[in-house]
């Protein structure tokens, strides 16, 4: 008579191994699928550098003081994500004090004059550094800087910063 329950027990064990391995490698690849970006390239113009987790990779490549009545009030940066092939201007309000950062317009500017541009609102008493970003641009063959424009006191267009080329 052939042994049945050694037979049984060599299925559940079989099972398990390869229910542990299926996990495992549903584990292993969790991250890289985590980090993926949802567009690439041209598809990537216009949108958000921290929705479409573009961001995760970006460095900068250019960046610019923001001058202020005291000193430095923020900095300008030109951001670069390799694996969105994307570049997006950033702004970095420094901690405030009493005073306000003002606000504006937040742009990625193509040396082609193509632009894409975000808002800045005014900030007053921050106490921790306040970030905020252009949608992005896809620009493979042309220049980009990044710009930054305060609104002044009447609502117009007051002064403003700019990096280098790119």
């Amino acid at each position: 008579m052939p042994n049945l329950q050694g037979k049984s027990v060599l299925r559940i064990f079989a099972g398990t191994v390869l229910l542990a391995l299926s996990c495992a490698s549903m584990t292993l690849l969790a991250p890289a699928q985590a980090s993926a970006a949802s567009c690439f390239g041209n598809y990537c113009s216009g949108k958000d550098p921290k929705q479409t987790r573009c961001g995760e990779d970006g460095i900068t490549v250019a960046s610019a003081q923001i001058p202020g009545t005291e000193g430095p009030i923020g900095i300008l940066e030109l951001r670069w994500s390799r694996k969105c092939q994307a570049n997006w201007a950033r702004v970095t309000a420094y901690p405030t004090g009493a005073r306000c950062f003002p606000p504006g317009s937040i742009s990625a500017i193509q040396d082609t004059g193509y632009k894409v541009r975000g808002f800045v609102p005014i900030r007053c008493a921050i106490s921790q550094p306040v970030t905020y970003w252009s949608p992005m641009i896809y620009s493979p063959k042309h220049k980009v800087r990044a710009q930054y424009c305060k609104i002044d006191r009447c609502g117009g267009w007051g002064e403003y910063y700019s990096t280098g080329w790119r």
